[in-house]
C-alpha cells in the first residue's frame, strides 16, 4: 500500500451513516458532500505539506444544507444532490435546479453523477431524471416506463446508489428490494475528427477571431470561462464543420472550447492575450 496523510478540517460535519460523499475535479481538488454544505479541499499538489492547504465551505444559495451527492463534470462544475433539489457550483455561486425550474422528478435527491457526454442524472425518491446540459432538455424515468424497480409503498431512501460505466453504457440503480440495470449510449470507440483551433493563442487588436475545425455535423460549440461561465454560444457552419468565434469586448486568458455531439463532449483550451506595447 502506498502513504497516506491525515487532513483535519474545521467545518466536518458527519452526515447520517458517518459516510461522507466525495470527488475530484481536473486540478485535483476535493470536494465533500457534507450535512452543512459543500466544502472545496485544495491541497495544492503538496499531499504532505499541509501549510499551503486551502479549504472553504460553500453553502449559500443551496437549496438544503445537506449535500448527500457530489459529481464533478467535463468543465469542474460541481454538481451536488441534496433533500430539497440539485445544484451546480460553477466556481463562484450555486445555480439552483428543483420541481419548480426545471423537470425534475422530485426535489428529494439522493444520488448525482455525470455521464462521458456530460448529461447529469439525478437519482430521487421518484426515479431518475437525467439533465442534458448542452441541449437543456431533461428526461425522466420511472417504474412507469422503464425498468426501474417501483417505490410502491412511498419507502424514504428507497433508491439507494447510483453508478454509470460509460465504457459499456449502464448505469445501475440500487434499491432496498434489489437492483435495476438501465442502457444508455455508451462512449464511442471510434477514433474522433481531430479538433483545430487557430490562432491559439487569438491576440486580441491583431487576429480577427478564433476558428474551430473538424466538427461533427451536429456539433453544439461553446465557450466558458475558466470558472465554468457561459461567454459565446458559437454558430456550425453547415458542410463546413467550422464555427468562428469572435472575442470582441472578451477579456485577456484563457476559455474552453466545450464541443457537444452526438460522438461525446470534448474540450479544449483557447487563449486570448493582449498585444504587448
Amino acid at each position: 500500500m502506498g502513504e497516506q496523510q491525515e487532513f483535519y478540517l474545521p467545518e466536518l460535519v458527519p452526515p447520517p451513516g458517518g459516510n461522507y460523499e466525495f470527488a475530484f475535479d481536473s486540478k485535483n481538488r476535493v470536494w465533500l458532500g457534507l450535512t452543512n454544505g459543500l466544502e472545496e479541499f485544495d491541497y495544492n499538489g503538496t499531499l504532505f505539506y499541509t501549510s499551503d492547504d486551502r479549504h472553504i465551505l460553500h453553502n449559500e444559495g443551496l437549496p438544503a444544507g445537506e449535500v448527500r451527492s457530489v459529481a464533478v463534470d467535463p468543465l469542474d462544475r460541481v454538481w451536488v444532490a441534496t433533500p430539497q433539489g440539485g445544484a451546480m457550483w460553477d466556481g463562484s455561486q450555486f445555480q439552483v435546479y428543483t420541481t419548480a425550474n426545471s423537470r425534475l422528478l422530485s426535489n428529494n435527491l439522493y444520488r448525482v453523477r455525470v455521464d462521458g457526454s456530460g448529461r447529469v442524472w439525478f437519482l430521487s425518491d421518484l426515479g431518475l431524471s437525467i439533465f442534458d446540459v448542452a441541449t437543456n432538455r431533461w428526461t425522466n424515468y420511472t417504474s412507469q416506463n422503464s425498468g426501474l424497480i417501483p417505490n410502491s409503498q412511498n419507502l424514504t431512501g428507497f433508491y439507494t446508489a447510483l453508478a454509470l460505466d460509460d465504457k459499456q453504457g449502464f448505469a445501475g440503480i440500487g434499491t432496498t428490494r434489489g437492483f435495476s440495470i438501465f442502457s444508455y449510449a455508451p462512449e464511442p470507440d471510434t477514433v474522433q475528427p481531430e479538433l483545430r483551433i487557430f490562432p491559439n493563442p487569438c491576440i486580441i487588436g491583431v487576429h480577427t477571431g478564433v476558428v474551430i475545425e473538424g466538427l461533427p455535423a451536429d456539433a453544439r460549440v461553446q465557450v466558458f470561462s475558466l470558472s465554468g461561465k457561459p461567454v459565446a454560444d458559437l454558430t456550425v457552419s453547415p458542410g463546413l464543420g467550422r464555427a468562428f468565434w469572435n472575442p470582441q469586448g472578451v477579456a485577456s486568458g484563457l476559455y474552453i472550447v466545450v464541443v457537444s455531439s452526438g460522438q461525446g463532449v470534448r474540450t479544449e483550451r483557447v487563449a486570448l492575450v493582449t498585444r504587448s506595447r
